[in-house]
């Protein structure tokens, strides 16, 4: 399989997350006010990585067409992956740690730890640490972003059965 068929199918997925978390919450019969504070942050992270993994679906595309080489399109896309990442983990640290409980704080270790490991792992391909840049490193990010969002929409729907 081609890294561009990858790319395109991760960007499907991640509008399809995007699609299903909007028919989950209007499915439950409330509004988004009636959301308890940790399902909220849930929402709103699960919604945000799947819009960040739709443009780093789409990311390596735009230096593609502008005439870069194969090298220089996964430098440029693996840079951006990893300051997005590092963002992604500071985020997660600095928004949902106010939401933790007992249950909750293993899913925050992974989320922020496994961005974090991720976006040394771009950084690796941006710096041609580990041979020629290539798309390994990105689509292994891109994974990750995918196993974020899932997860996330998982512990959406399952949020009214749970204490967390």
């Amino acid at each position: 399989m081609q890294a561009t068929e990858v790319l395109t199918v991760v960007a499907e997925i991640s509008i399809a997350l995007a699609g299903f978390t909007g028919i989950v919450v209007a499915y439950r019969q409330r509004g988004l006010d009636e959301l308890l504070p940790h399902e909220l942050v849930r929402l709103r992270f699960m919604l945000g990585v799947a819009c960040t993994t739709l443009l780093f679906a789409f990311l390596p595309f735009l230096p593609h067409y502008f005439g870069l080489a194969p090298s220089s399109t996964w430098i440029v896309s693996s840079a951006a992956m990893a300051v997005g990442l590092l963002f992604l983990a500071l985020t997660i640290y600095s928004r949902a740690k106010s939401h933790l409980n007992r249950m909750s704080l293993a899913w925050f270790v992974t989320y922020v730890a496994g961005s974090a490991l991720f976006a040394l792992m771009a950084l690796t391909n941006t710096l041609e640490l580990l041979g020629p840049p290539g798309p390994g490193q990105y689509l292994a990010g891109l994974g990750w972003l995918l196993f974020v969002s899932i997860s996330l929409f998982v512990r959406l729907i399952l949020a009214p059965l749970s204490p967390q």
